[in-house]
């Protein structure tokens, strides 16, 4: 199941960027050509860490120039990345080890405020998340996704916590927990990481923009706090939410109003 979950993420992913393939491309057998394989690659990889041209077995030293550059190996059949240390095999016999794949690909666009997202929905109001695999509503809850300008429009309605746990949307979305929404956190001072959180009470350092999203992804996103489903385990007044005013994760009464961003598990 797991296997499979991953090939549909391939063929998503290499659709959604513009390139297309058969759904076998990635399967046991046939095994995918080289001019094939490259193409799918650079395709996924565009844009990150530079991919070395898989046009037979690569001579290049592992070292801090080629940390992270695909080669394929023609003498094995494999896809293999330098990990800094050494080259390991990515892609056994040129199909087979999909999870590493994934790793691969997964590794490079953690940190891309670009490639991380793919674009979803019939009015491209969901974005699909490449590093956690979560897909979330691009407008916060009030608002209305304006296919044509590319944004979110009308004002983020506010909830208190016991009217946001109960949000929901046609397709299986709801409020996310701690956790999910933290992954949305993005510090454009890179301070103390570009996308995610390190720890709870984190916030971004130096100077970073507002709101601490994508803002791409998830356009006209108010700089405040938003609600989490996750209560506190230690008491039963307060709950978890994030401020995306300056990207760190705090307790607050359950009184409180605000703002709700729904999010369900990959499609």
């Amino acid at each position: 199941m797991k296997s499979n979950l991953i090939s549909r993420f391939l063929m998503i992913a290499a659709v959604g960027i513009g390139i297309g393939f058969h759904s076998s491309a990635w399967s046991i057998e046939p095994r995918p050509s080289l001019s094939g394989l490259q193409t799918q690659i650079n395709a996924l990889t565009s844009g990150k860490t530079p991919v070395a041209p898989l046009v037979g077995e690569s001579t290049a030293a592992c070292d801090s120039t080629t940390q992270g550059l695909l080669r394929w190996n023609a003498t094995v059949g494999q896809l293999e990345l330098c990990d800094g240390t050494a080259w390991a095999a990515v892609l056994d016999q040129g199909h087979a080890a999909i999870t590493d794949m994934f790793a691969v690909i997964r590794n490079l666009v953690k940190n891309d405020t670009v490639n991380r997202y793919l674009v979803k929905g019939t009015n491209d109001e969901i974005i699909k998340d490449f590093v956690t695999g979560l897909e979330w509503q691009r407008c916060s809850v009030g608002q209305s996704w304006d296919k044509t300008n590319k944004t979110c429009t009308g004002t983020a309605s506010s909830f208190n916590w016991d009217t946001s746990i109960t949000l929901t949307v046609t397709g299986g979305f709801r409020i996310p927990t701690i956790d999910e929404l933290k992954t949305l956190v993005y510090c454009s001072s890179k301070d103390p990481i570009t996308i995610g959180m390190t720890a709870d009470l984190t916030r971004c350092s130096g100077t970073f923009n507002k709101p601490t999203i994508v803002a791409w992804a998830f356009p006209n996103t108010p700089s405040s706090w938003f609600w989490s489903g996750s209560p506190i385990a230690y008491g039963s007044y307060y709950a978890w939410s994030v401020s995306f005013g300056n990207g760190y994760a705090d307790h607050n009464s359950r009184d409180d109003h605000y703002h709700v961003r729904l999010v369900r598990s990959g499609q």
